[in-house]
């Protein structure tokens, strides 16, 4: 269930399965945590979902980090081409 959980958010199919990875090694290392109050398959699925979520942010982030790089060596080459004209 969670690998067609994964698939059907992800969309690719390498990617659900080094998430479903993950999530598997977090389960394992927060299992202590688990206190029997919901299903342990919504505690599962909510670890994946945390997961694909905080994924998607460092993405982001370094999407936009990626960004501003380009555009300060972008500045800094047309600064040191307008030195030398």
């Amino acid at each position: 269930m969670l690998v067609r959980y994964l698939m059907k958010v992800i969309l690719h199919p390498q990617n659900a399965e080094d998430l479903i990875q993950e999530t598997m090694m977090k389960c394992i290392e927060k299992i202590q945590l688990y206190n029997g109050e919901s299903k342990f398959f919504s505690w599962f699925i909510t670890i994946a979902t945390n997961l694909f979520i905080d994924q998607h942010r460092r993405k982001k982030q370094e999407k936009n980090w990626l960004g501003k790089e380009r555009a300060l060596r972008k500045m800094e080459w047309n600064a040191a081409n307008m030195n030398e004209k």
